[in-house]
């Protein structure tokens, strides 16, 4: 019986080990467990900040795409004023080369009437001077007869 009993305290004795290795091991298992949950509550944080991010990422792409189509609108209105520009610039010199033919021509016009004017005056003179004659021709005539 004294053997009986100490196989009974022996497997009793490695029982209790066997008992406190597992609870040491159960300890630790659920160190890891609250561990892992506080890992896990982290990454749930990140990926909330992500999703955060990820919208913050799509309105500033929205902005970018914006930001780029009033640019190009911007580019295009800019090449076509530049176009205008051109074309009005040219506009100008057609019209500064017609003002410059034009006053020329003014300028031909205006010779050409002085030259007529003085011509009339000329004209005028003369027929003054033969009416005077005449008039003399008529009182020499009427004296005459």
């Amino acid at each position: 019986m004294d053997s009986t009993l100490r196989d009974y305290e022996n497997k009793i004795a490695l029982l209790t080990t066997e008992i406190e290795r597992l609870s040491d091991i159960n300890i630790n298992r659920a160190n890891q467990i609250e561990e892992w949950k506080k890992r896990a509550l982290q990454l749930e944080s990140q990926l909330t900040s992500l999703n955060s991010v990820d919208e913050d990422n799509r309105r500033l792409r929205e902005f970018l795409d914006q930001t780029k189509r009033e640019r190009d609108e911007s580019r295009q209105s800019i090449i076509k004023l530049e176009r205008e520009n051109y074309d009005l610039k040219n506009n100008r010199t057609e019209l500064e080369n017609k003002v410059a033919i034009l006053s020329t021509e003014i300028t031909r016009l205006n010779n050409i009437i002085n030259d007529r004017g003085r011509q009339i005056e000329s004209h005028r003179n003369s027929i003054s001077k033969y009416e005077t004659q005449l008039t003399e021709y008529q009182l020499l005539e009427s004296k005459l007869k």
